[in-house]
């Protein structure tokens, strides 16, 4: 399975095993040794996410069968259908699951060198893996919209060595068939359906700092 064409510039010692591409990181100074930092919302971009999530989280608690329709502003309503639906056309009840907020599915993995200060994206959902690649339709706002990120430490607060575990369809074959679309080696290299990325300690040990399903 191949390294992502973004990251190989970066790539080193590379493990292969499967469906699976292992891999440890080395800025472009020669430094392997990196600070980790994750995106996440504030105070106030969690209160506005709210809304959507109760209403989704409505819904997950209601068993049974769903009608839904979407408005233009992106409006959900699901329509919960019972036994005599198909002849009355009439839902037992209807949730309304207002839009999202643009920012709350943006999620950025980043890594700072520790000698020079090169920063280098590890992962953004907006423009990497399958959905970044594929299933993005970018807002102007979404495009521009910078993450607040949180240091990922450590017990002693050092810098640590960088290991990235990606995982792809089988074979750029299955991915043509899969995506339906033309495309080439570098889009399925860019299009992993997963991506984990983990710390390493003196006596190589390993701690996950970061994991993404992106399918």
């Amino acid at each position: 399975m191949p390294i992502p064409n973004y990251l190989k510039d970066i790539a080193f010692n590379e493990r292969k095993k499967g469906d699976f591409t292992a891999f440890d990181i080395k800025c472009n100074c020669g430094c392997s040794s990196f600070y980790a930092y994750e995106s996440y919302l504030d105070k106030y971009e969690k209160k506005a996410c709210e809304p959507h999530q109760k209403a989704l989280e409505e819904v997950y608690r209601c068993n049974g069968s769903f009608k839904c329709t979407v408005d233009s502003d992106g409006t959900v309503h699901y329509y919960k259908s019972g036994p005599l639906y198909e002849i009355t056309k009439k839902p037992v009840k209807e949730f309304i699951v207002p839009p999202a907020p643009f920012y709350s599915s943006v999620v950025v993995f980043k890594i700072k060198c520790s000698e020079c200060g090169t920063e280098y994206t590890v992962f953004d959902t907006r423009y990497n893996g399958y959905s970044g690649k594929y299933c993005m339709n970018l807002s102007e706002q979404e495009k521009n919209y910078t993450p607040h990120f949180k240091q990922k430490k450590n017990r002693d607060n050092k810098p640590f060595p960088i290991s990235v575990r990606v995982e792809h369809d089988p074979s750029f074959e299955e991915f043509q068939e899969n995506v339906g679309a033309e495309c080439s080696v570098t889009d399925y290299e860019d299009a992993f359906t997963w991506i984990s990325v983990s710390s390493v300690s003196d006596n190589g040990k390993k701690r996950q700092l970061f994991e993404f399903e992106s399918d």
